[in-house]
């Protein structure tokens, strides 16, 4: 995958999370108003404001409905949580990339001779990172946790 195409992905799963947030919010609205219709058809039924069966079906259906939209809140988790180790995985990616171009021009510059302070030391950090960020790729691809 070229920068140009990883920078794409990462903006698309973006805008995927954001859109995934946005349906979340609508779903707890959702979530929050089926359970107090449940509660005042309970009330309802239990006041008598009207024939126990109509009460019974009418909370049958908002129950059928809080059902679909704690549902649909699950599949929404499960999408959100795949687009973001996706994401987190294409920035890690990214971060790699530009961790080994730095580490290649360290050691071009040791090769020529033109070290300055500080470099060894950044390329032992760069190293590390590299050798780190490859470990926890490995385990996301796995599914494996840390």
């Amino acid at each position: 995958m070229t920068t140009s195409e990883t920078q794409k992905a990462i903006g698309r799963l973006k805008l995927l999370l954001a859109s995934v947030r946005n349906k979340e919010d609508e779903m707890e609205s959702l979530r929050r108003d089926f359970e107090r219709q449940l509660q005042r058809a309970t009330r309802s039924a239990v006041h008598g404001d009207g024939p126990l069966d109509m009460a019974l079906s009418a909370m049958s259906e908002i129950e059928g409905r809080l059902q679909h939209t704690k549902s649909q809140l699950r599949h929404l988790a499960s999408v959100k949580n795949r687009a973001q180790g996706e994401l987190d995985a294409l920035e890690l990616t990214t971060k790699v990339e530009k961790a080994k171009a730095d580490l290649k021009t360290l050691r071009e510059r040791k090769q020529s001779g033109t070290l300055q302070e500080g470099d060894a030391e950044e390329t032992t950090r760069l190293e590390q990172f590299i050798e780190d960020a490859s470990m926890r790729a490995g385990k996301n691809i796995t599914g494996e946790s840390e």
